[in-house]
């Protein structure tokens, strides 16, 4: 089981806000039991949002129970008796978890179980069970290999590109100085991966990174930057004998 929230912050109290939650890919729309439908309102209807015990206007609804395929969803918050939309989010479903979050960058946590909320998209990265905004710092133990999976922003299609990820101490050392300098792997037009090894983060402190799309293998032609962020190298607190 996973945590999957829907949460919303409203100005409104005592509402019973309508979820309508659709998977992108055969835009079919999850209903009151959890199934994915075409139209919840000839059947089982729409799921309905808790409001919250303590806090006043704040919305919720748990979809801890329910298992979703990996890929993008949408959905928005209708407000029937006002006949309204009150919230949206394109939530992105990896491993049965949101990984695409919706709230401010600020709050996000190292976790995987995230929750996903209204108003505002960010382009993140995810580093196994670590979700993070562009331009906000990932934490990292020294010598660790967990993947770094990219979501880049809707706008890119690197589907016929290469992708290279560079990570240095300063950013004005030269390639020759990064601890990684390396194509990452493309999943489809708008996600990329890189598994590092133990040596290539094996190492301590504040590191700069950046991602950048080229024409070619070499990483020589026509570069364009798609994201940038800083990765802290903390050092392991338990020690592997």
């Amino acid at each position: 089981m996973s945590t999957k929230l829907v949460i919303l912050d409203w100005a409104q109290t005592s509402l019973h806000p309508q979820l309508k939650f659709r998977r992108s890919v055969d835009n079919l729309i999850m209903d009151s039991t959890g199934t994915f439908v075409v139209n919840p309102a000839l059947g089982a209807g729409y799921p309905i949002m808790t409001e919250d015990s303590i806090i006043a206007g704040r919305y919720y609804y748990d979809m801890s129970t329910i298992v979703l395929n990996d890929g993008e969803y949408t959905y928005c918050i209708y407000d029937p008796s006002n006949a309204v939309n009150i919230g949206t989010g394109e939530p992105y479903v990896y491993q049965n978890a949101f990984v695409m979050l919706d709230i401010p960058v600020e709050t996000i946590v190292s976790s995987i179980q995230a929750l996903g909320g209204s108003n505002t998209m960010y382009p993140f990265i995810s580093v196994q069970s670590i979700s993070i905004s562009e331009g906000q710092p990932i934490d990292y133990v020294s010598g660790d290999t967990k993947p770094l999976f990219f979501y880049l922003p809707s706008s890119w299609n690197v589907s016929t590109k290469y992708v290279w990820l560079c990570i240095k101490k300063n950013k004005v050392d030269p390639d020759s100085a990064a601890i990684i300098d390396a194509v990452c792997s493309i999943v489809d037009a708008t996600n990329v991966t890189f598994t590092p090894t133990i040596a290539q983060t094996s190492y301590e402190g504040e590191y700069f990174g950046e991602l950048v799309q080229f024409d070619d293998a070499l990483g020589e032609v026509n570069p364009n930057t798609i994201m940038q962020f800083t990765i802290n190298f903390a050092q392991r607190v338990r020690d592997l004998v």
